[in-house]
This record gives C-alpha cells, sequence and structure tokens, in this order.
C-alpha cells in the first residue's frame, strides 16, 4: 500500500506531465503521398502523409470534398486521390499531429473558363473553344445523361451547383426533346431573361461562356461546378434560387493576444426582392437530427444589378461553428420538376478562419476545436445505424465531455393529415407553442441573432421571431434597450420569422429592442456572432 508521502509524489509527477504537455497548431496545404485506414469500420481513422508530415487521422473524420463528406475508410481505400491538394488543419500534441479538418481537390483553387464550342448531349459532353472537353460529374444524372465513375468528386445535385449567374440550375439535354431540360427555357438570342418555366433548367447553348472546376480524367474535365456568367436568368416569387460564392465562418477564442477573421456568405439570387436568412445547420450527437438556428440576414448590395447579397459578421464572442449553413429565401420552399427544393440552399463552409497571433514574437494560438459540435460530440446515428462520435484520438488537450447516446432506434413512419399542427389560438405560455391567428395574450419574441459590422460605415443586422405564426405580427427593430425613439418595420419572411439589415449605422451603445404588434419584446446588447 503507498504510503501518504508516495502518494502525493504520484499525484505531483501525473499533474508535471500533465503541465508538460505540449501542443502546438498546424496548418498544411500540399500533395497528398499517401493514406492508409487503420481498420475496416465504417469510422475508421489511420494516417496521411502531406508533406513530409505523418498526420494521425482520428476515427470519426469525414473528409469533406468540393459537394460532399466521406468516412476516411472510404477515402483511403478508393486508392486513387494519391497526388490530389489537401488542406489539413489540426494540433500537434506531444509529438503527434493530429488532424481535426481535412479538404480535398485535384488542386483547391483549380479554376478554368472558356465558351462553348460544341455539345454531344448524347455523352453528356461540352467541348471548350481552344481548351478541353468538359463534362458534369452527375451521379444521379440530374444534369445531363449522367457520368458514375468518380462519385466523391459529384456537383451538389440537391443544392445546384451547375448553373446560371443567378444560382437558376442549367444542364445538358439528354435528347432534342428532353422534357427536364427543355430548349424552350432559353429565349433565342437573349442573354438576361426571366425563366419561361422556372420549375425546370435551362440547358448550356453553343456560345455560353463557362467558369468550371473539376478534376482531369483522362484529359477530360470532370466538373463539380460550372457557372455561366454571360447567362443571367431571373424568377419572380417561388421558385427563387440562390448561388453561394463565398463561404467563410470567423473563429473566437477569446485571448487578447489574437485576431479573428470576420465571417462573411456571399452570393446571388434570381430575385432580388426575396429576403435571405443565414441558419446555422446544428445536428443532435444521438439522433442525427439537424435543428436550425438563425445567425443573420443577408442583405442586397444596393444599386447592383447582379442581385449580389453578402451577409457578413464580426467575430467577437464564442460560438457553436458547425459545417454546414442553409440560407432560406422569403418566397419559400418549392420543389422543381427536377426534385430541387427551390428556396433554400444548404452551403459547406469553404474556410474556417482560426484566430492569428496578433503581436510578434509568441506561437500562433492552438487550432481549438472543442466548439464545433461535430467533431467535439459527433454527427449522430446515420441510417445504417452507425454512430459517429467524438474524433479519437482528440486533436487538443483534453477531449470534452460527449452524451451518452441510446442504443440506435430506427425512425418510425409518421403521417400526418392537413391542419393536423394547428394549436389554440391565444396560448402564448410556452414559446414551442404554435399559435395561428390573432394573440389575445402578448406573444413572445426573440431575437434570433444580432450582428454588427463596422465597414461601410457600420452595418446591423438582425433576425427575430414570434410565436405568433398565421399571423404578421409586425415586429419594429429600435435601435436602443428601450422600445423608444424611431423604430424601423422589419421584413416577414414568414412563419413567424423577421429580419432586417440597416446600413451606414453606427453600433448602438445601448443595445437593441425587437417589439411586436401583438405585445411582446425582447432587448439585448450582446451580439451573437
Amino acid at each position: 500500500m503507498l504510503s501518504t508521502a508516495l502518494k502525493f509524489l504520484s499525484v505531483a509527477l501525473l499533474s508535471s506531465r500533465a503541465a508538460a504537455q505540449t501542443i502546438e497548431p498546424f496548418v498544411l496545404d500540399g500533395r497528398l503521398d499517401s493514406a492508409t485506414a487503420s481498420d475496416g469500420t465504417y469510422n475508421s481513422g489511420g494516417t496521411i502523409s502531406v508533406n513530409g508530415y505523418s498526420i494521425t487521422i482520428p476515427q470519426n473524420l469525414q473528409i469533406q470534398f468540393p459537394a460532399a463528406f466521406a468516412p476516411f475508410g472510404d477515402f483511403a481505400s478508393a486508392g486513387s486521390f494519391v497526388g490530389h491538394e489537401v488542406s489539413v488543419t489540426g494540433n500537434v500534441v506531444n509529438g503527434k499531429a493530429i488532424a481535426g479538418l481535412v479538404q480535398i481537390g485535384e488542386y483547391l483553387l483549380q479554376f478554368s473558363s472558356g465558351t462553348v464550342e460544341s455539345i454531344d448531349s448524347s455523352a453528356g459532353t461540352m467541348k471548350i473553344k481552344g481548351g478541353p472537353t468538359i463534362r458534369i460529374n452527375d451521379p444521379n444524372g440530374v444534369y445531363s445523361v449522367g457520368y458514375t465513375k468518380s462519385p466523391l468528386y459529384t456537383a451538389d445535385d440537391e443544392n445546384p451547383s451547375i448553373t446560371a449567374f443567378s444560382g437558376f440550375p442549367m444542364c445538358i439535354p439528354r435528347s432534342s426533346s428532353d422534357p427536364l431540360c427543355p430548349s424552350s427555357n432559353r429565349p433565342a438570342g437573349q442573354s438576361t431573361f426571366q425563366a419561361p418555366d422556372p420549375l425546370k433548367m435551362a440547358p448550356f447553348q453553343v456560345g455560353d461562356y463557362l467558369e468550371y472546376s473539376g478534376i482531369n480524367v483522362g484529359g477530360t474535365i470532370v466538373c463539380y461546378t460550372i457557372v455561366a456568367p454571360n447567362v443571367q436568368i431571373t424568377t419572380s416569387g417561388a421558385p427563387t434560387y440562390i448561388r453561394v460564392e463565398d463561404a467563410i465562418v470567423g473563429i473566437f477564442d477569446g485571448t487578447t493576444t489574437s485576431e479573428f477573421g470576420d465571417s462573411r456568405f456571399i452570393g446571388y439570387t434570381s430575385d432580388p426582392n426575396a429576403a435571405i436568412t443565414v441558419y446555422a445547420i446544428d445536428v443532435d450527437p444521438c439522433t442525427g437530427e439537424e435543428t436550425e438556428r438563425s445567425v443573420g440576414a443577408a442583405s442586397y448590395k444596393r444599386g447592383d444589378v447582379r442581385n449580389k447579397w453578402e451577409w457578413r459578421a464580426a467575430t467577437t464572442t464564442t460560438s457553436k461553428y458547425t459545417r454546414e449553413y442553409v440560407l432560406r429565401l422569403s418566397t419559400g420552399e418549392k420543389l422543381t420538376n427536377n426534385k430541387i427544393n427551390a428556396g433554400r440552399y444548404v452551403q459547406p463552409v469553404l474556410e474556417f478562419l482560426f484566430p492569428e497571433a496578433n503581436v510578434p514574437g509568441i506561437v500562433p494560438p492552438v487550432n481549438d476545436f472543442s466548439n464545433f459540435p461535430f467533431l467535439a460530440q459527433g454527427l449522430g446515428y446515420d441510417n445504417q445505424g452507425n454512430l459517429w462520435g467524438q474524433l479519437n484520438p482528440w486533436p487538443g488537450a483534453s477531449a470534452p465531455a460527449t452524451k451518452s447516446c441510446a442504443p440506435y432506434s430506427p425512425p418510425a413512419s409518421t403521417s400526418s393529415t392537413a391542419g393536423s399542427a394547428s394549436a389554440a389560438a391565444g396560448t402564448s405560455g410556452n414559446a414551442n407553442v404554435t399559435i395561428v391567428s390573432d394573440p389575445a395574450v402578448k406573444d413572445i419574441v426573440t431575437i434570433d441573432s444580432y450582428t454588427y459590422n463596422s465597414s461601410g460605415g457600420g452595418q446591423v443586422t438582425v433576425t427575430a421571431s414570434t410565436n405568433i405564426v398565421g399571423y404578421n405580427a409586425n415586429l419594429k427593430l429600435y435601435l436602443t434597450n428601450a422600445a423608444t425613439g424611431t423604430a424601423t418595420t422589419m421584413t416577414y419572411l414568414g412563419n413567424g420569422k423577421y429580419s432586417i439589415s440597416l446600413t451606414k449605422t453606427k453600433k448602438p451603445a445601448n443595445g437593441i429592442t425587437v417589439a411586436s404588434d401583438g405585445g411582446g419584446s425582447k432587448s439585448t446588447t450582446q451580439v451573437t456572432a
């Protein structure tokens, strides 16, 4: 039995070892030299070699492709990605480089442009004048006759990545009379026009100027994204389409020796009258169920005929960082003939901006992944009943506590009837209760997001909601922490949600208040991002 003195000595030694643990950040971008999975399990980790580093890939890490996330085991077993460019962010923990985030592309900034010289519909290809033949990486045959040989580099066929400038989806006709890609959706001699049938795609034509990215397969560029900037197809009302050009999220660590990059989403729409709200997609670490958390409302660039929009927020507070966001348009969702849910767009984060040291002579701050729930907690059960949990080993000092999950239970099939979601009017004791008529008592107002950006003379952006649904509660924003002074009416997005963006506006020293005609109000001085 250990003596008391020896026990204290043992504790002291353990404490000193913990204190001596070294953690240093690393960011790598280079050629993938090798990738090996540890075993054949669904969530296997392993190792990759990049720039002379042997990097540990934790269990549960998924590789980010341009329009897909793939298990590391599938990535490694494919054996076809050696030589491609990877970007890795992680930490060196006690001498071992452990990844937290991994992105891949044949070349991450691969980009080309040119004019369509000819189109072969039966082959699903387009010849670029003076350049290569290109085709769409289209495993499900949504945009063309299809291509199935490189599914991980797929184009996004749920959130269109093959589009006109506005984000309106485009296609290579499968035949001269393709009902899902009709020539009637390209009026002769016009490059800017309102879509004749907004529920169907528009075909590419000879003479279209394309900007595209993809992989080189035997001299053919197999594309995961194509934009035709000289084709502007607009819509009026539903369906409305959206294109995202940039999706960057700044990370906050609270230290005084760090500077933090702004978060920003930038893009274009087919209808400038549609208000845009940005939501983070949170994932339950056990069930895998997704919920949406409003982070802000985008604003259109004044006087810009391109329908350009932007959401930007200073990084001033700790948040929960998700790998995907969804942008929703106030015109609502509408299922198109091509099975696309127009009116929403799910966008993976293209780059996380980790803090940088703002003073010389110090080691850059550690890459802190503890506020990335999809890494720290996991993604929950998938459709096969596999539980995707926390990264292991953890790429940091100590792994965050995790949630204990019950055994997998397949989701029960449910059915609903029209009107079954209605609730009694006048109920307001619970913010989750839906009210579908004028409120009999005060409604409950929630400020979902409040962001401030100092550029351009200052911009205040607010999204808010009320538990009144089916009734326009007419929310107003006051640039003070009381409902006094001049109010600005917020834009109604439907379903009890509202947004507003004020430009050339100083940050209100006393915070903001959102007040409703239903009697409810909410104030805050804290920005949310």
